[in-house]
């Protein structure tokens, strides 16, 4: 649980606060994305001579 990892939000005030800006941050990326103007690109560098291994 979070307020393990963060013993500052073990109030219910703070908690809410911290819960309250990751909502926000989740709904502005995701209007971002469905806009169009924010994208996600994932590259990948490999040396001449490694095997990529994929997972799925």
């Amino acid at each position: 649980m979070v307020v393990k990892d963060y013993p500052g939000l073990n109030n219910k005030q703070s908690y809410e606060s911290f819960k309250r800006k990751w909502m926000y941050l989740f709904a502005y990326a995701g209007a971002g994305f469905t806009k169009g103007y924010i994208t996600c690109h994932m590259l990948m560098f490999i040396r001449e001579n490694d095997a990529p291994e994929m997972c799925d």
